[in-house]
């Protein structure tokens, strides 16, 4: 709506904005979601945020391990089985302070885990209540999360086929056609990044 405001804001530059960009054809709006679907995207986002968080605490807590010449394998799982030994063992390098900072750390990752995890069990319950989530958790690939992405970015009414939806997601060949010659090349992939 930038493009069509004029000089100053004020009420009556806004709706004309408005009213001339209702106008003009080619213009795609938005679709208004359901209180499910921004509860689901709350909740997803929230979760997406817990997991970037658990990643850096658990790359510090490896950091810090990796200063003192105890090397833990990457992986969160591997992290959380050997860092409980490492805390233990009174023959390692550890001074006072490191050992009680990692075992504040080690906490810290415990709730995080346990928040990531009843995020995904709210995340399952709103998305059962969606039409089509559980046809969509029957395909191969396809599980809990990817399909509450699905059922709280798309609404069925938004597309007239599956063209469109494959188009709006990205899934279709990038084009550089000119003339008469209709040249195709790999995925666009310029649709929803959550999907």
């Amino acid at each position: 709506m930038k493009a069509f405001s004029r000089h100053q804001k004020n009420n009556a530059n806004d709706a004309l904005a408005i009213c001339e960009t209702a106008c003009r054809p080619g213009i795609h709006f938005v679709p208004v979601k359901t209180v499910e679907q921004q509860d689901i995207k709350a909740l997803r986002s929230a979760r997406q945020r817990m997991v970037e968080h658990r990643t850096a605490l658990a790359n510090q807590i490896r950091a810090f391990l990796a200063e003192q010449g105890l090397i833990v394998p990457s992986g969160i799982q591997k992290l959380q089985q050997h860092l409980p030994d490492i805390l233990e063992e009174d023959s390692n390098s550890l001074s006072c302070v490191l050992r009680r900072l990692l075992q504040t750390l080690w906490e810290e990752l415990q709730d995080l885990n346990i928040g990531i995890h009843e995020m995904d069990n709210e995340i399952a319950v709103l998305s059962r209540q969606q039409t089509g989530y559980e046809h969509l958790l029957t395909i191969p690939g396809v599980g809990p999360l990817i399909a509450a992405a699905f059922v709280s970015e798309v609404s069925a009414s938004q597309f007239a086929n599956g063209r469109q939806l494959s188009a709006w997601c990205g899934l279709v060949p990038r084009q550089h056609s000119s003339g008469d010659k209709s040249r195709l090349s790999s995925l666009s992939k310029h649709g929803n990044r959550h999907l």
